[in-house]
């Protein structure tokens, strides 16, 4: 009898184990997007989200071939009610955001662009070249059509009630709180069909802005209403945005009942995460453990910039928090932040990365041996980037035997390095980034010429570096064995 009961039992115990590991499956739903992106034949489109929307560090989670057609495909699974907000790149142009729910399907048309100009010039930083897209037969129901129609509305009621007049600057009127309220009346009228929890969050944390902006009522009274007893909407775009804006620089400006001497004290100090924690729950906007964690995180974001607050303390609390919390999400917006605030730190290993010259030569990170790398990223367009190229030719001559001195061309077509190579020559090999813009990305080129310095054991010195012009010369003097005495023209 106890065999049969012993029997009974483990197979109940392997029946619910196999349940429990199938259970997360079975809510896995598949998603697909679909599209077309002429001008874009044979090229490659990546898909993004952001992580999280207090870092804003940037995922890939998926890569697709254009084919020769200019069409491309993307297959996700995602859970039950999960939406992911990302945007496309191809080559290095972005599109603007876009919705992905669980268990859809979309069908869509980038606009045609002719990617391959070779005679674009073309600044990342500097670009308002956006990819834009439409649906293809777009149901009004989707969340994306939701967003949009909202925000349509939303931009008008801003302009109607305020008078704005595009390109005029006008001195900000304030809104009564009637005002806002009528519009978000309007508003649930207006999309009472739509039966989409995002949405509806998305909606009503962009009128939780509204009110915030116009302070039509204290903090306490906005809290109340879109934070008191609510969950973290992690996910939704708006209500982060509204949650930073609500507690941006609360704890050292806008409180009145945090001592921030206290706070300083466990940062510079004595660093303390506990005490640090125990002195925010002193605000009553900060009694839910979940919200203060969320709101020092935020905080803690921006106070590593302050140059009254001790980085390395700082940077030890954030590793503590994360290490700690029961929270796993803040857990991982933790880790989010130590990366995108340390990850071109002095000491952190650069990325793979494979250059290739005219010749067919290639620099690779095993060509980072035996002595310091300082590498130029430019292009050939560009006159400041030949004025720097020239001025470390000169450099070259003083410091070759202590620095090794390459320049690498950011050009979209290769052809024009050869050229510009025609026309003008130096002393340090030069070499084309393959149109690697994953690399591109990773290395954060946003404008050039950029300047970077590093070790022979593949870490970066310097991500950022003085330009040739502007003092590289003399840190060089102060790092490195005094070069014999040479004449040199920096071009100053």
């Amino acid at each position: 009898m106890g065999r049969i009961i012993k029997s009974t039992i483990m197979k109940t115990v392997i029946f619910l184990a196999i349940f429990f590991a199938i259970l997360p499956l079975s809510h896995a739903l598949k998603t697909k997007l679909e599209g077309v992106a002429p001008g874009a034949e044979n090229l490659k489109i990546r898909l993004y989200i952001w992580d999280d929307f207090i870092t804003y560090k940037e995922s890939l989670l998926l890569q697709s071939d254009i084919d020769k057609d200019g069409k491309f495909s993307f297959e996700i699974e995602l859970h039950r009610g999960e939406v992911l907000t990302g945007f496309f790149r191809i080559m290095n142009f972005q599109s603007p955001e876009i919705y992905i729910e669980a268990g859809k399907e979309y069908s869509l048309a980038i606009d045609t662009f002719d990617y391959k100009d070779p005679n674009r010039v073309f600044i990342p930083h500097m670009s308002n070249i956006e990819l834009k897209y439409k649906f293809i037969d777009e149901d009004s129901s989707d969340i994306n059509a939701l967003i949009k129609a909202f925000n349509i509305e939303f931009n008008s009621f801003f302009v109607k009630e305020l008078n704005l007049v595009p390109g005029v600057r006008q001195v900000a009127k304030r809104l009564p709180k009637s005002k806002i309220d009528s519009f978000e009346r309007a508003m649930n009228e207006k999309f009472k069909y739509a039966d989409n929890l995002f949405f509806s969050n998305y909606m009503k944390y962009a009128i939780a802005e509204m009110h915030l902006g116009f302070r039509t009522c204290g903090m306490e009274c906005i809290y109340g209403m879109y934070l008191y007893r609510k969950p973290i909407l992690y996910d939704n775009i708006q209500y982060m945005t509204f949650f930073s804006q609500f507690y941006q620089d609360f704890i050292f400006t806008v409180s009145k009942k945090i001592p921030g001497n206290a706070i300083m004290r466990n940062i510079n100090l004595y660093p303390n995460l506990n005490h640090i924690l125990d002195t925010l729950g002193k605000d009553t906007l900060l009694k839910n453990e979940l919200i203060r964690e969320a709101v020092l995180l935020l905080n803690m974001r921006d106070w590593y910039a302050n140059p009254y607050i001790n980085k390395k303390n700082l940077l030890k609390l954030m590793q503590d928090y994360a290490r700690t919390t029961k929270f796993d999400l803040q857990a991982r917006i933790a880790k989010n932040m130590i990366f995108m605030l340390t990850r071109f730190q002095e000491g952190k290993l650069v990325p793979e990365f494979h250059f290739e010259n005219i010749d067919g030569e290639v620099f690779t990170n095993d060509s980072l041996n035996s002595k310091p790398t300082y590498i130029m990223f430019f292009n050939t367009w560009s006159k400041p980037c030949l004025s720097e190229l020239q001025a470390m030719d000169q450099i070259e001559k003083l410091w070759g035997d202590s620095v090794r001195f390459v320049a690498v061309s950011m050009d979209q077509e290769p052809l024009k390095l050869y050229y510009f190579l025609d026309e003008h020559s130096f002393s340090f090999p030069v070499f084309h980034y393959g149109n690697n813009y994953l690399l591109e990305e990773e290395l954060s080129l946003r404008s050039f010429p950029h300047c970077m310095l590093i070790d022979e054991n593949e870490k970066y010195i310097m991500h950022t570096a003085y330009l040739p012009s502007e003092g590289i010369h003399e840190y060089f003097q102060k790092m490195y064995a005094p070069p014999e005495e040479k004449e040199i023209d920096l071009g100053n």
